[in-house]
């Protein structure tokens, strides 16, 4: 069951098949952002990897009704921006459309996501689809290289495993294993559907229970699986201009009161042009173009790391650099004007992303689905200010202080006896 600390602008509902439906009315704008989220993703997959994200594909196939291209051709025509991904724990179905288009908007996007055909040669069509993509994210090593890093940390566990799945796990999903999958995941009682906009919270209530018609279904439980994390580092070579690196390691769940300090640690660390990596290895040194901080929490555990990326003759000068930072803030500790800095800059950003209404209703929808809670702003922003110093070094010697370590590096780089303190 739900917490009971619903703030009284969200409304909630929870319809006798399980499906909960959230939502925030906001009266003075035109547009509603509505999603369905599915608590499905790539760690609850087996030996058919990458099932979840193909689902996601289908889905836009068509249904019994309706022909892929009608589905496009409908949603264009009253103006609607339809879309879905799916991440490690969960997917999302999601619309934005003027308000005047409720009924037409739900109806046809449960349509699609209830009804949708999963035809064999729409299966095999679309597999030639994905493997497009695989292609085309293995030529794109600023992207893969975070994939590379996260499936190396959590090696061995369902969390390592790529949303995409690879191009000989696709290949090896038949239309019985997608509808298998499909009954078991997508239940009810695992879904929240979630809106922010222009809209009263009946009027949704009563658009969903005229349109989604889905038995509550088998229970099922997701599988705790406590990672085991190991010091390791990969090198793959590939001929690139520049290297592309991961440094980092596991942190907090995402259940964790920690997750504001960590936060904020990131965020001074590398987390913005001010931030400590950002004023000495870009604009000290001109060593890179892009350096960040990235923190990511999952229902067991979370990563923290810090990306670059570089030409080949710097890999050392940039390694050497982080190592150097890293090893300031454990020995000094944090600034007090940087702290005030950075939760400042963490604030406005969490205030200026719910400008939009997408933005508003993935908060709301993320949040019940993957702790039962939604915290208010006001709640959200006293989190962040009563970060401390002690917390926030805390936090960096449960993560960067630790010895298991990880560094993963995709380029023109073979000399893995050079990477100085990461080797």
């Amino acid at each position: 069951m739900i917490r009971h600390n619903l703030i009284q602008k969200f409304d909630y509902t929870e319809l006798p098949n399980g499906l909960r439906i959230i939502s925030e009315y906001i009266p003075y704008v035109r547009s509603v952002s509505a999603g369905l989220w599915v608590e499905a993703g790539s760690r609850d997959e087996k030996d058919k990897k990458g099932i979840t994200h193909f689902i996601e594909h289908l889905v836009f196939k068509g249904t019994k009704t309706r022909s892929a291209k009608r589905i496009a051709y409908e949603f264009d025509s009253f103006g609607a921006e339809v879309n879905a991904f799916t991440g490690k724990e969960n997917c999302c179905f999601y619309i934005n459309f003027l308000d005047d288009y409720l009924d037409r908007a739900t109806e046809i996007l449960f349509d699609m996501i209830l009804n949708s055909r999963f035809s064999k040669r729409d299966i095999l069509s679309e597999k030639n689809v994905i493997r497009e993509e695989i292609k085309m994210h293995e030529d794109t090593p600023a992207e893969q290289v975070h994939d590379l890093f996260v499936g190396t940390l959590f090696d061995g566990h369902p969390l390592g495993s790529p949303v995409v799945g690879t191009i000989d796990s696709v290949e090896g999903i038949g239309r019985e294993d997608v509808l298998e999958y499909y009954k078991t995941m997508f239940i009810p009682g695992h879904m929240v559907f979630a809106a922010a906009g222009n809209v009263k919270h009946t009027q949704l209530v009563e658009a969903v229970e005229k349109y989604f018609h889905l038995p509550a279904g088998s229970d099922r439980k997701r599988t705790a699986v406590e990672p085991q994390i190991k010091e390791a580092q990969k090198v793959v070579y590939k001929e690139t201009e520049q290297v592309n690196l991961c440094y980092g390691t596991a942190c907090f769940s995402k259940f964790s009161p920690k997750r504001y300090a960590l936060g904020v640690m990131a965020n001074i660390l590398g987390g913005s042009m001010s931030s400590r990596l950002f004023q000495e290895i870009r604009e000290k040194r001109g060593l890179v173009y892009s350096i960040s901080s990235i923190y990511t929490l999952f229902a067991e555990t979370g990563a923290v790391y810090i990306y670059a990326g570089t030409r080949p003759e710097n890999v050392e000068k940039v390694l050497a650099l982080i190592d150097e930072e890293t090893k300031k803030i454990r020995h000094r500790g944090f600034r007090r004007e940087e702290v005030i800095r950075s939760k400042e800059h963490i604030k406005g950003n969490v205030v200026l992303g719910l400008e939009e209404t997408s933005s508003r209703m993935a908060r709301i929808g993320k949040s019940l689905l993957d702790r039962d809670e939604i915290l208010s702003l006001n709640e959200v922003l006293l989190k962040i200010d009563g970060v401390t110093r002690e917390d926030m070094q805390s936090v960096f010697e449960e993560t960067f202080g630790r010895k298991e370590t990880v560094l993963t590096v995709i380029g023109p780089w073979q000399d893995s006896a050079s990477l100085g303190p990461f080797q």
